[in-house]
Formats: C-alpha cells, structure tokens, sequence
C-alpha cells in the first residue's frame, strides 16, 4: 500500500450478512479505490466480546478487523485493542471515516485524528432516532432513551457539522454544507446488474421486509397490505411476495387490517418469512416491481432507501412515495412509479399503475435500468472526486 493513502473506516458494518450497511460503505471504498486511495475497516460488533481479529478474506477486496463488544458503553473509550490496531496501520492513513453517530466514538475519532494530522469525515446515512426498548422495564428503558436522544442530538447538531460528510441524500448534505464541505452520495450499488427477467402474464411485486418495526419511523407495510386488499376488491389481476415477515406476524402487527390479510388468498398475497440475503436479490430479480412505502417524516427524508438500490441493481423498476431523494431516480413508466404524495391515497393510486401496466411496458421499464441504472457508483464518481479535491 502506498503510504498515507489508506482510509480507516470505524463503524458497526455486519461484513458476515452482507446487509444493507455493508453495501453502502463497500462501494464508498471501491469509489475511494478508483480516486487512488486505499480503505480498511474497523467493524464493531455488538453482543458478543471478542479481540480484534481480522476476517479472512475482507470484503471486497479490502481488509477488515471486527473487535467483539458486550456493550455500547466500552467501545473505543475502553477498548485497548483499538489502540494496537490503531499503531499497526497509522503510518499509512491518509484519514479516519466514522459510520454512526455515537458521540463519545466521534470525539474518540476526531482526537486520534489530530494528534496524528489525519483528515476526519463522518459517513451520514440517516438522521437517527432513538427507540424505545421494549424488552426493559419502563423506568430503565425510560432514562436509556432520554441518554440516547441527548447523545443523538449533541453528534447531529453539533460534533457532526464540525468535519466534512458524505451524505446519503440531498437534504442531509444541504443541512451539513452550511458549516462544512459535505457531499451528496446516495446508496450506490457496486455490484454489476443482474437481470434474467421475463414479463410475467400478471404482475408480481417483491415486498421486501428486514422486519416490522413499528417504532423506526420508517417503513408503512400496512398500506402494502391493505392496498393488495382493495386492488384486489377492484377486480385487478397481480401478486405480492412478502418476504421478511409472516402472515402470523403482519396480522399481530397489523390488527385493525388483519381482516383484510386473512380475505387474501396466496394467489394474490403470499408470505415467505426469511430467507437469505443472496435468495432476496434473486426474488428481486425475477419480480416485475419491488415494492414499499414510507410517509413524510425527517429520518424517511433524510435518509435513503437501500431497497431502491438493491432493486435497481436487479434492474427491477420500483413502485413507491417520494420521500428523501426518491423523485429523483423513480420516474413514472420508466423507473417504476412514484406516488404524487406520500399518503395512502397516493400510493395506491401508484400501485394500481403498475398494477394495471402491460407486458410490454414492464419489459421497457427493466430494459432501461438494466441499460442506465442512476444509481450505479461509477455515476457518482466525479462528486466524490471533487469532494475529495477540495481538501
């Protein structure tokens, strides 16, 4: 390696699932690669207690150490471990990327920084939020939520605004630019496009679901749901895969459309719970659209959805509502369709025109992405390079 070329990347990554996290930071570091520079990676885990050790075999070609931690509290602050890895590869950083939002970790970072002259840039991906923990007892998971929404808000407003970000959309790399340089880059993919798709006779949408939080402020698979039921009441032909979740889990989540769910045969709404990651892209893949909705709120604006990626990468188009940057990348009959608003009305008015598409139209929409995917990295190269240029 070239001396001082080396990005240092800390954050918790989950090389081994390969999830949406692991995507993200893989490609900014592929992006690095053709810039010049070089990446390696300092993976928390979370739960379980282990020494730094590295993963054999990296991650797409870079190199990867994950150290165990039991708790939040002890990373970096009382994890000597950091330390020795810190020394092994110090001679050849260039700078320190932190992926979270962990106060104490991004002071940590930030003083390692200048004691050795290294550039520091934080990696923002969402304007978190804290949840609250259902699993402790009331007055715990009371004052473990207030300390966690105070340490949120002294990193987002605060410690945040003080280096230069690569922001995943637009309106989080409008608010960080006005006290520091900051550079709008969404969930690229790094991955070539794959797609073996052939028009089905009827629709088939792909919903895919990690799990059904109700406290993330994010996703709203009940209006999914209950619009396959009253598409369904219209007389519309087309089929929804569920996967992620069960129909005894959306039905307990879900009470107040549990009527609706259980009046769907499978020929119209079929569950598959979880699978693995590799079996969801080939699903995507195969489906005419993918499928999910988000209403207005400031984390579904200010972050950016990895299922638009990962569906764009299948060259599967996608039926949606336009929070964050999505109006951007999903244009009606091209890309899929976007609701005009972020309501149900909206979205089921979006997916009763993909619903109600012809054969040939879907076959156009999978040719385009498949032809010019917006969302692949190398389309985002001369923002990064600029960015980096302006240091």
């Amino acid at each position: 390696m070239n001396c001082q070329s080396t990005f240092l990347y800390v954050g918790t990554f989950d090389f081994r699932s390969n999830f949406g996290v692991a995507k993200r930071v893989g490609a900014i570091a592929l992006m690095l690669k053709e810039l010049g520079y070089d990446a390696c990676f300092f993976d928390i885990s979370f739960g379980n207690e282990f020494k730094c050790r590295p993963i054999e075999g990296g991650y797409c070609g870079f190199r990867v150490f994950e150290v165990g931690c039991q708790r939040i509290k002890d990373t970096l602050r009382s994890i000597p471990e950091f330390d020795e890895f810190f020394n092994t590869v110090k001679d050849e950083l260039l700078g320190i990327v932190y992926y979270h939002y962990y106060s104490w970790i991004s002071r940590s970072l930030s003083n390692y920084s200048k004691m050795h002259d290294l550039l520091f840039l934080h990696d923002i991906t969402e304007w978190y939020y804290p949840v609250l923990e259902r699993n402790m007892r009331l007055p715990k998971a009371i004052i473990d939520y207030l300390i966690r929404w105070m340490d949120i808000n002294i990193s987002m407003r605060m410690l945040l605004k003080r280096s230069p970000s690569i922001c995943i959309s637009k309106r989080l790399a409008g608010y960080y630019s006005k006290k520091a340089l900051a550079v709008w880059i969404p969930f690229v993919s790094n991955q070539p496009c794959r797609n073996s798709y052939a028009p089905n006779d009827e629709p088939v949408f792909l919903s895919a679901i990690a799990s059904i939080n109700l406290n993330a402020r994010k996703e709203r698979f009940d209006w999914v749901l209950r619009a396959v039921y009253d598409l369904m009441e219209e007389g519309i032909k087309f089929k929804l895969i569920v996967i992620g979740v069960t129909k005894d889990e959306a039905c307990s989540c879900f009470p107040l459309i549990e009527e609706k769910i259980l009046l769907c045969s499978e020929n119209v709404l079929l569950f598959n719970g979880k699978i693995p990651n590799s079996e969801v892209l080939q699903q995507i893949e195969f489906a005419d659209f993918c499928v999910f909705a988000r209403e207005h709120n400031r984390r579904t604006d200010y972050g950016f959805p990895t299922k638009l990626s990962e569906s764009f990468s299948c060259a599967t188009p996608v039926v949606t509502t336009p929070t964050s940057d999505i109006s951007h990348f999903v244009l009606d009959g091209k890309t899929g369709f976007c609701a005009k608003s972020s309501t149900y009305e909206g979205f089921c008015d979006a997916f009763r025109k993909a619903a109600i598409s012809t054969a040939e139209n879907r076959m156009a929409m999978h040719q385009n992405l498949k032809r010019d995917n917006p969302l692949e990295y190398s389309k985002w190269m001369p923002q990064l390079k600029e960015f980096f240029d302006s240091f």
